[in-house]
């Protein structure tokens, strides 16, 4: 066979395979072949997706006699829409990200139900509003994933909320999303200024990053795992770890579902509030998810965060009395 031969039915593929729809006769005289070669090369075509598996279908136009390419479902059409709208949901990616995202998830999808998913989308994709910074996310969520992986110690420049710029070395040691924001778990060694140390920081946040030949020992087998940091977690709030009692007289399975080792001590009834106990939770998030219950929240133990509670809640009725 000529390489002419063999040349032709992989343009005539990467023809279809960019959107296009072929006639059999705007191909025979692009090509200088009849009508029967054509077909000979489309029954190559087809049998090298088939053999390969390759996610689409040939399709013939009865009508205009056009040939063209649709995907095949590489994907549940169920599981691609509920990720698609949790993309649209987290508002964690700018503008261009969210549809680049999109795309690629209904790029597995077959041709006639991708488009029924971009409907299904149309009006929360063109109302989207991402978080403030607009930041390129994907690649950065990527390149930190393949340091966690390969134990590599990065330096890095990081903005703070207050717009202070600081050069820093550690081993990031763990990646997390939790409402808008992704976070990197970083693990410093100790300083003259602190004590060997874990701390989030946000990767949007992140100006710079670095690999770095310096080594960062660091306790694997004692390292605190992405799940169980967001069982005693609010809002990544830094603070030490503390057991909670309190009562509650709002709705007890958003308590739970806050936080997820949360067990019921005494069950409510309409004289009394429910008693919930978490064992382990870290003092600044549980405080500020407290202060958003307003009075449906009352701390019972320990007395340390109850009285950290009313002297916020006073600072607040004085703030409001002036």
């Amino acid at each position: 066979m000529s390489k002419l031969n063999i040349d032709r039915p992989l343009h005539l593929a990467l023809r279809l395979l960019s959107g296009s729809n072929v006639s059999s006769e705007q191909w025979a005289s692009e090509n200088k072949i009849d009508i029967r070669t054509v077909q000979r090369d489309i029954i190559k075509l087809r049998e090298a997706i088939q053999s390969e598996n390759f996610p689409v279908e040939i399709h013939k136009n009865s009508i205009t006699k056009h040939i063209s390419l649709s995907r095949k479902n590489t994907f549940d059409s169920p599981a691609a829409l509920t990720l698609a709208k949790l993309v649209l949901a987290s508002r964690a990616f700018n503008k261009d990200e969210m549809e680049q995202l999109i795309v690629s998830i209904l790029g597995m999808m077959s041709t006639d139900e991708a488009d029924q998913i971009r409907t299904t989308l149309r009006n929360e994709q063109i109302a989207y509003t991402p978080v403030t910074h607009h930041k390129d996310l994907i690649n950065l969520i990527w390149d930190i994933s393949g340091y966690i992986d390969a134990k590599q110690t990065i330096a890095f420049t990081y903005t703070n909320a207050q717009g202070r710029q600081k050069k820093l070395f550690g081993l990031p040691t763990g990646l997390l999303f939790d409402t808008y924001y992704f976070y990197v778990i970083i693990h410093f060694q100790a300083t003259d200024h602190h004590a060997e140390r874990d701390a989030y920081y946000r990767l949007d946040r992140f100006d710079s990053i670095e690999p770095e030949s310096r080594h960062i020992a660091y306790p694997y087998g004692e390292r605190l795992e992405e799940g169980a940091i967001r069982q005693t977690n609010n809002l990544m709030q830094i603070g030490k770890t503390i057991q909670v009692e309190f009562d509650y007289t709002g709705l007890v399975s958003a308590a739970l579902d806050k936080f997820p080792n949360a067990k019921i001590k005494r069950d409510g009834t309409a004289d009394t509030p429910t008693r919930i106990r978490i064992p382990a939770v870290t003092d600044a998030g549980f405080k500020m998810w407290a202060l958003s219950q307003g009075a449906r929240v009352t701390v019972v133990s320990p007395p340390s965060l109850r009285n950290a509670m009313m002297q916020e809640i006073n600072q607040m009725l004085t703030q409001y009395q002036n």
